[in-house]
């Protein structure tokens, strides 16, 4: 996404897109009237459209007016854009991304059982070691930031850096909902213990330890359906809300055990 005054109001126009005031299939006012409605100058607004047109948000159209696109054809990869979808029935969204993640760690644990240096083990010893400290003191950002953070390790000691890529967009995807679903302490428990037998597995190199530890997490998801979550919790109301995964999964406290298991 684009920084600055750009960004805010790429933000503030998707504002008005999710609010209806501008719903799929309609016609943006013009560069002029978005402009005086949204504080910036034409310039301004001609980018942020040009960003939303990058999520497929809006459909520029040369020689006529942009068009909001729509719902099912936004990008599923911006936290927003994923929720509203979902917010809008796209029910398959989360069972989707959980399978490219089963694919995409699941299959790059060889290759990090193979490779993981002494320096890479470090970094998961470090955030298995936060995550141990922070489920003991109840606190659930730090346990779910370390968490996320275990889990780019793992992609990073593979070695392969398209494998890094990949993750890294699912990761921003599914993080409110990981910081929403942890608030359960046994959740917590059952998560700490998956990523204790992955890393044991790693110092044996032993791949198939590793292999089943982490596909038999995937499996217990997909019978608790991660997209409960965000159906329930998770649809931002607002860019701000959307973009402090922290901020939004503390403004309820109601997750249970029976809540999605994002990481």
């Amino acid at each position: 996404m684009p920084q600055g005054v750009t960004a805010r109001a790429a933000a503030d126009l998707l504002d008005l897109v999710l609010d209806q005031t501008f719903p799929p299939g309609s016609a943006l006012p013009s560069e002029t009237e978005l402009a005086e409605r949204l504080g910036v100058s034409r310039l301004t607004v001609r980018e942020a459209i040009k960003s939303l047109a990058g999520t497929r948000v809006i459909v520029v159209r040369q020689g006529r007016s942009s068009v909001v696109n729509q719902v099912d054809e936004w990008s599923p990869l911006e936290p927003r854009l994923f929720a509203a979808r979902v917010a809008r029935g796209s029910d398959s969204l989360p069972a989707q991304i959980l399978e490219v993640r089963r694919i995409v760690e699941v299959e790059a644990l060889p290759l990090a059982v193979e490779r993981c240096t002494v320096a890479q083990r470090e970094v998961l010893a470090d955030a298995l070691r936060w995550m141990r400290e922070a489920h003991a003191d109840d606190d659930r950002d730090t346990f779910v930031e370390h968490a996320l953070g275990f889990r780019a390790g793992l992609i990073a000691a593979s070695g392969n850096v398209y494998l890094e890529a990949l993750l890294s967009p699912l990761t921003d995807v599914v993080a409110p909902a990981a910081f929403e679903a942890h608030h359960d302490p046994e959740l917590r428990r059952r998560v700490l213990d998956v990523h204790q037998e992955v890393l044991a597995a790693i110092d044996a190199r032993d791949e198939p330890r590793a292999r089943a530890a982490l596909a038999g997490h995937f499996e217990k998801q997909k019978a608790d359906p991660m997209w409960l979550t965000f159906r329930q919790t998770m649809i931002p109301t607002s860019s701000t809300s959307a973009t402090t995964p922290s901020t939004s999964a503390s403004s309820t406290g109601t997750a249970t055990s029976s809540s999605a298991d994002a990481t």
